[in-house]
């Protein structure tokens, strides 16, 4: 089986525990809209801790954001 290199991965800091994920998205990632990271949960292209991640996940510190591909602008 081929897997694909994940696009960036992420760890969330203590500073975004109890925050939203696109919030924090939004705010870690160069050039990614909060629209365009929900858009981005809702097609499955983001993962929180090894699983599909939500629109409304609230993040812990230390927990692992992966992103499968490149933000596309919104």
């Amino acid at each position: 089986m081929i897997r694909e290199a994940p696009y960036l991965e992420l760890e969330a800091l203590r500073e975004d525990a109890g925050t939203r994920l696109d919030v924090v998205l939004a705010r870690r990632v160069p050039g990614l809209s909060r629209r365009r990271a929900q858009e981005m949960l809702e097609s499955g292209s983001i993962r929180l801790n090894g699983r599909r991640a939500r629109k409304g996940d609230r993040l812990g510190t230390g927990d692992r954001i992966t992103l499968s591909q490149a933000p596309a602008p919104s």
